[in-house]
This record gives C-alpha cells, structure tokens and sequence, in this order.
C-alpha cells in the first residue's frame, strides 16, 4: 500500500526529517488560521486509497496542535485514505485518565481524546512513553490500535556512554506510578539500584501541578543519581526530587525524561538547579538551549513501527 505522510504546523522540521528516514513521501498540505483563530486544513496530495500518516508534536499550544490534528485526520477520511495513522509523540491529557476522586464532577479527558481521535477517523496511534497503561483501554474500545514506543533502551544506550562505576549508580522514580520504569532502565543499565518516591498533589480545585509533599520510598540514596521520568512540565516535582537525594547523600544527579514539555519557567529552573546531566528526547520541539543537555532521537525507534 502507498504510503504518504502529512506534517503539522507544531514540529514541521521534524516531520520533514522523519519523512526523510523512513523514505515516506511528506505530502503537501495548506494550513491556515483565520483571523478569529480557527484553523482551516486542504490536502493538496492525492491520499485515496493510501497510507496517511499525520505527524502532529505537541508544542506550547496543545489544544491547537490537538485541533489541527483532528481536522488533517478528517480531510484524510474524507478524501478516502485506506488507513489513518497519527505519530503523537507525546499523548495529549494522558496525565487525566481518571477522576481525581469519583464524587468529583469532572472529565475524563483521555477518554474524551480517544473518542474525538475515533470520529476524525485515525485508525492507529504511534506514541512514545504513555504516562499511564490504562490510556490504552479507552482506545481498543473503540478499535483504535495505539503503539506504545518505549523508550528506555534509548536512554540506557545514551547513558552508558557517560556512566563510569555502574554499582554506583542509582536510578531513582520521582514517584510510586513510574517506578517501573525506573526499574526497567536500572535492568538495562546493568542491575542498578532502584528507588521512588511517594507524593500527594494539592487539591486541583487550589493550584495545578503542585505537589504537597514527598516521601522516598528506600533508607539510603547512592551518590550519584539518575532520576526517570516520562516527563517534565513545570520541573516542580523533579526540582523537589532532586533536591530530596541531595539531602539524602546524593553527589551527582542526571534528569532524564523523554518529553520535555517544560511550562513557564522550567527551563529556567531547570539551568539553575545543575544537574550533572539532563538527557531528553525529541518528542517535542524545544527552543533554545540548556547546559548540559544531551537529545536522544526517537524517529528510528518510531520509524520500525511503520
């Protein structure tokens, strides 16, 4: 079957890239906001019949990013691609899988996305480092197949470049849910140690993205650390952790996160805090630069699932 691929406007250098890896033809596409802000899509590629793939990063305005996505999907549908494929690198609302507390009157947001993503008509999802494994059952649900592309062998490759006296090592979760992550980069990287943390957010009602406290789920912290996470927003809870191992005897501390979505001033804080190393990957695009950041490419992982 033909394939063709079509790049959002959030990470088009990227999408050109991918195309260029994977030998799939980037096809032509027009993009347009009008001035009231709405988007408006035309495909000036032939698609009938055809693979699509829509590449779609999500960048500092993800609802708009989400919308154009939706919108290239269903000019595809009707246009009568064969099958639709959207390259989502980073899962948008996947950290909203659940209801904080289930009195609470509020959505399930990644349950809404699965819906939405079914009614433009994509049929399968390439995304990397899911925040949560339940996301999935909102998908097969509706028959959309989702590909999660791991990314800790990634890591594990880049890491071991730099890393001397592995037994001295310790792979350290910033929280209960991702520690076996944690647990799978510390196999990789040779049977490291593995810790986490315990935490408790505020009250979403008060203040978003603040976390109440934390507590480490081990007694001892090795002296150089290596804190796994899928990613990282506004760097308070990680800016926490860090601080946490230091105090508990930690010397060196390497961040390492596969999307850096870094909100606000999170870069900001991310250079003052000085890590050892901070080691992302491409999921999406950043702007700028940090000292001591390393990037690690995801588009040949992804490219294996075409």
């Amino acid at each position: 079957m033909e394939k063709i691929l079509f790049a959002g406007s959030s990470d088009a250098k990227t999408a050109k890239k991918f195309s260029q890896i994977t030998k799939v033809r980037l096809g032509k596409i027009l993009i347009k906001k009008f001035a009231c802000g709405e988007k408006y899509i035309q495909l000036l590629d032939e698609v009938k019949e055809k693979k699509a793939y829509i590449y779609q990063a999500f960048n500092k305005t993800p609802d708009e990013a989400l919308m154009e996505a939706l919108l290239i999907a269903q000019a595809t549908k009707e246009a009568k691609a064969k099958k639709i494929i959207l390259i989502s690198p980073l899962l948008l609302y996947s950290r909203q899988n659940k209801k904080t507390k289930p009195e609470k009157k509020e959505p399930v947001s990644a349950k809404l996305l699965a819906q939405l993503y079914k009614c433009a008509g994509i049929d399968e999802i390439l995304t990397c480092h899911l925040h949560s494994k339940d996301i999935v059952k909102f998908y097969s649900e509706l028959n959309i197949k989702i590909i999660n592309v791991e990314t800790h062998h990634l890591f594990a490759k880049a890491l071991k470049k730099i890393i001397s006296k592995k037994n001295s090592w310790q792979v350290i979760a910033p929280d209960k849910g991702s520690r076996f992550d944690a647990e799978k980069l510390a196999q990789l990287m040779g049977g490291l140690k593995v810790g986490y943390f315990e935490k408790k957010r505020e009250d979403p009602t008060k203040k978003l993205n603040k976390v109440a406290f934390l507590e480490f789920s081990g007694k001892n912290v090795s002296n150089n650390v290596i804190l796994f996470d899928d990613m990282v927003d506004t760097g308070e809870t990680i800016l926490k952790v860090k601080k946490k191992v230091e105090k508990l005897g930690a010397k060196r501390v390497i961040l390492t996160a596969t999307h850096p979505i870094l909100s606000g001033r999170a870069k900001e804080k991310l250079e003052k805090a000085k890590f050892f190393k901070i080691f992302f990957s491409n999921s999406i695009p950043l702007k700028g630069e940090i000292k001591n950041l390393k990037i690690v490419d995801l588009l040949s992982k992804i490219k294996k699932y075409l």
